[in-house]
C-alpha cells in the first residue's frame, strides 16, 4: 500500500535527514474534537460485557473477585467511572499519530499541508517498512459523534478515539498511523520505504536540489523524484519523472 504524507519543504529535509517522522499527541492535533470524543461508560451496558472488561483490567483477581469488582461497581458506578476515564486518559496520553492520504493528486492537501503547492508529497511503500506501518488506521467521517458504550464496544475503544472525524475533514481522505511516544516522538523508518517524492508545482529549485543532495548523501537509493504540472481543463495535477 502507498502512503501520502503533505508537508514543507524544509520539514521535508528534516524528515530525510533524520529519516523520522513527528507523531503528535492528541492535544497537539488542531480540532478539538480530534481524538477526543464523548462517550458512555455505564449506561446501556450489559452485566457480561462489564465482567468481560473487568477481567481485562483485573486480570490478576479471578472470576469470583472480578464479580465482587462488578458488584461494587453496579452499586455506586460513578466511583469507578473516574478511574475508567483515567485509565482511558493515560492509555491515549503517549499515543502518537502520523497522518497520511491515500491519494497523492489531492490538491487541497496540496495547499493545505504542503505551503501553497511550495513544499513536497512525501511517498511511502507501507510494505517495506511492516513494523512502523502496520495497523493503519482508516478515518471515518462521521455528520454527529457516533453513540459509543465503553463497556459494550471495549475492543474498539481505539478506532472510535483515534479514527473518527468531522464529515466536514473527509477531503483528507486520511489514514493514521499509531505508535507509543512516551520515549519521544520522533518515529524513525526504514529508508527504503521511502519510494517517492512529488515536488509541488511551486516548490523553489533551490529546495529540489537540497533535497536530491540529501537523498544522495543518506543513502535513499529506492526513492524516485517526480514534478508535477497541472492538467488542462481539470481541476486536477499531474506527475513525470525527474532525472535523479
Amino acid at each position: 500500500m502507498k502512503l501520502y504524507h503533505f508537508t514543507s519543504a524544509d520539514t521535508a529535509k528534516k524528515i530525510i535527514l533524520d529519516n523520522s517522522l513527528l507523531f503528535s499527541t492528541r492535544e497537539k492535533l488542531n480540532d478539538p474534537f480530534d481524538c477526543n470524543l464523548t462517550y458512555e461508560i455505564h449506561t446501556g451496558a450489559e452485566i457480561q460485557n462489564i465482567k468481560k472488561v473487568f477481567g481485562k483490567i483485573f486480570i490478576d483477581f479471578g472470576a469470583e473477585g472480578i464479580d465482587g469488582i462488578v458488584e461494587r461497581y453496579l452499586k455506586n458506578p460513578p466511583l469507578f467511572e473516574k478511574s475508567i476515564k483515567e485509565n482511558i486518559d493515560d492509555t491515549f496520553k503517549y499515543n502518537g499519530l502520523c497522518c497520511f492520504c491515500k491519494n497523492n493528486e489531492n490538491i487541497l492537501m496540496w495547499s493545505h499541508y504542503a505551503d501553497n503547492h511550495r513544499g513536497v508529497c512525501l511517498e511511502f511503500d507501507t510494505d517495506r517498512d511492516e513494523e512502523l506501518f502496520k495497523n493503519p488506521l482508516l478515518v471515518k467521517y462521521e455528520k454527529d459523534i457516533p453513540e459509543f458504550n465503553y463497556f459494550n464496544h471495549y475492543e474498539n475503544i481505539r478506532d472510535f478515539m483515534l479514527g473518527i472525524k468531522y464529515i466536514k475533514w473527509d477531503y483528507e481522505e486520511e489514514v493514521r498511523i499509531n505508535v507509543n511516544v512516551e520515549n519521544g516522538n520522533l518515529i524513525k523508518f526504514k529508508k527504503q520505504s521511502l519510494s517517492g517524492i512529488y515536488f509541488g508545482l511551486n516548490c523553489e529549485n533551490i529546495h529540489q536540489k537540497e533535497i536530491k543532495n540529501i537523498l544522495s548523501q543518506k543513502g535513499y537509493s529506492n526513492t524516485l523524484l517526480y514534478g508535477t504540472q497541472k492538467m488542462q481543463r481539470k481541476f486536477k495535477v499531474d506527475y513525470f519523472p525527474l532525472l535523479t
